[in-house]
């Protein structure tokens, strides 16, 4: 998601729970590629252990973002008629408003 939304969503969830610092961690771990991304997910959901609700509260206090230019990105390739998905890593409920 963070390359779509201006930020990791998984960090800003946990920042709202009081859990930024930890889950940061794991974060970069991942993204440094020093563990596997399944790995560092099961381990910040772990930490986190965050409800529908506390996902819903996060998107309401925090609204994501979009990355400069994907608007204009999936404005030009609907145009030329080609689909265009976002996958998540397991946080549908965090991508769904994008």
């Amino acid at each position: 998601d963070s390359t779509v939304i201006d930020e990791e969503g998984i960090d800003v969830l946990a920042d709202t729970l009081g859990k930024g610092p930890e889950v940061t961690a794991w974060t970069t771990k991942a993204m440094e590629g020093n563990t596997k991304f399944e790995d560092a997910l099961a381990a910040r959901l772990e930490i986190i252990q965050p409800s529908k609700t506390d996902i819903a509260n996060c998107l309401e206090k925090h609204p994501l973002r979009l990355s400069p230019g994907v608007d204009r990105l999936v404005e030009a390739l609907h145009k030329r008629g080609t689909d265009v998905f976002l996958v998540s890593g397991g946080f549908r409920l965090m991508i769904e408003p994008v």
